[in-house]
């Protein structure tokens, strides 16, 4: 099992194709923009804590935010960062996407789009693999889901609250998995069948009290989801699919 210290988890709660080839060429952006981000202070991959609003997804487009490669090839492939294998740098270089359709496409339709853009202005290649490896699986607990629905309009954001407390707002229940297969390093799979979202208050405190008895950080991630989110993580070996990147340019080509 892989360990991190507290704090990982801590500052998340208190801070505010698979396959050889892309799509088709029919199923590219009608326009597409790609600047490097050079000032970057805070990002899902970068430094500070994760940001679920770095990824806006309107009806025939996509914005991304200071975002590193290692999210655009995560969002495009619908995988986490655990399931993606290529060099370092993924996560250190930042780029501002805005991205357009000729018009209004599904969400897959815009993952693949994606895929194409990143084969066209980074020369992206990469090939799956099926392995064998340790996951988490991600269910309700017992007496359901304690995060209430919110449906309100909204980009799902991370927020501060008071008192050292920490409010997931709009955010989908695969939003959340993947923010704890980041902390945790490994694919957590979403298996709650629960739709829409929701805005979850998490207060750490009650688990690192006394320091002089500190909480094991498993112990510590499992007992909080349990008991404040309602949800269950459970460790198994899974064959898991790989994203394996054969080739990925630094920089793309010009707009």
């Amino acid at each position: 099992m892989t360990r991190f210290p507290i704090v990982c988890f801590l500052t998340l709660l208190t801070c505010a194709a698979l396959g050889q080839a892309p799509a088709a060429k029919s199923a590219a952006f009608d326009v597409a923009s790609i600047k490097p981000n050079n000032n970057v202070k805070v990002g899902r991959d970068g430094p500070g804590p994760p940001q679920l609003d770095a990824i806006h997804v309107e009806p025939d487009g996509v914005t991304m935010r200071a975002v590193t490669l290692m999210v655009c090839i995560k969002w495009a492939f619908e995988v986490a960062t655990a399931q993606i294998s290529g060099p370092d740098w993924l996560r250190s270089e930042h780029f501002d996407i805005a991205a357009k359709a000729s018009g209004p496409a599904s969400d897959a339709e815009l993952r693949q789009m994606m895929q194409v853009l990143l084969a066209d202005r980074f020369k992206l290649v990469v090939h799956r693999e099926t392995k064998q490896m340790s996951v988490f699986t991600l269910t309700e607990a017992k007496g359901g889901i304690k995060c209430k629905s919110d449906d309100a309009d909204g980009e799902a954001v991370m927020a501060p609250a008071r008192g050292g407390m920490a409010t997931i707002q709009r955010a989908n229940i695969s939003m959340i998995a993947d923010l704890l297969s980041d902390q945790l390093g490994q694919p957590v799979i979403n298996r709650t069948g629960l739709k829409g979202r929701f805005t979850c208050t998490a207060d750490p405190r009650p688990y690192v009290a006394d320091p002089s008895q500190p909480m094991d950080p498993m112990t510590f991630i499992f007992t909080l989801l349990q008991e404040q989110f309602g949800l269950k993580l459970e460790a198994k070996k899974e064959p898991v699919e790989m994203v394996i990147v054969d080739h990925l340019e630094k920089s793309p080509t010009a707009n």
